[in-house]
């Protein structure tokens, strides 16, 4: 968490859904965007200029490592939601996914999974 209590969160995907989430997101007063992501510079750059937001990374891995995150929102295309998600939950940070959760059931439950064991630690 953040002064003031809030929870830090960050975007990864900079598309045109991000917009919707981020619109959404913003009216939550308990969240604070700290961080944008995308592998597109040019997406991440506009998008940090138009919500007012200095870090911005090209390295989902990197931004990880570097900010100090309670929640990732991953608005990446589908095929990169489950690895994306269990990197984010292995590092304690919760994830909110964009529809389809996964692209398998088998994907879905290994996250479930994951999300259980570090929950119960």
């Amino acid at each position: 968490m953040s002064k003031m209590g809030k929870m830090n969160l960050a975007i990864a995907g900079c598309g045109a859904i991000a917009r919707d989430h981020l619109n959404a997101l913003r009216g939550i007063d308990a969240l604070n965007l700290v961080a944008l992501c995308d592998i597109d510079e040019q997406s991440v750059r506009r998008m940090s200029r138009e919500c007012n937001v200095s870090q911005c990374y090209t390295d989902f891995s990197e931004m990880l490592k570097k900010e100090h995150l309670s929640i990732v929102s991953i608005l990446t295309p589908p095929q990169t939601h489950a690895s994306m998600a269990i990197e984010a939950i292995s590092h304690g940070i919760n994830v909110l996914l964009e529809k389809p959760l996964t692209m398998t059931t088998s994907e879905a439950k290994l996250i479930w999974k994951l999300s259980e064991v570090v929950r119960s630690n």
